[in-house]
């Protein structure tokens, strides 16, 4: 009877070690799968970092050259107008002259 009771306890035992060591290679697949998913996540922030950095200098340069154009249009319309003002002292002076004249 007593050898019966240690058998049974002896498959109970290797019972417990099979699902302790099926548990650990579960546990053990698991931790691979959960470390390949990290490494993915890395190289795609590290990616989504490279091409934010990409686009932000684009759009700085895009804007550099905007303000650029903007100023030399600026310059150009401040140009424009004292060429109109020369014009309008001009025009004022000699009409100036006509009614001096008449």
């Amino acid at each position: 009877h007593l050898k019966k009771e240690v058998e049974e306890q002896a498959a109970e035992l290797q019972d417990t070690a099979r699902w302790a060591a099926e548990l650990e290679q579960q546990w053990m697949e698991d931790e691979y799968q959960a470390q390949e998913h990290l490494t993915l996540q890395r190289q795609e922030l590290a990616e989504d970092l490279r091409r934010t950095a990409t686009t932000r200098t684009e759009l700085q340069t895009s804007a550099e050259d905007q303000l650029r154009h903007l100023e030399q249009a600026n310059v150009a319309h401040l140009k424009q107008q004292e060429g109109h003002a020369a014009l309008t002292r001009a025009l004022r002076s000699q009409l100036e002259q006509k009614e001096e004249a008449a």
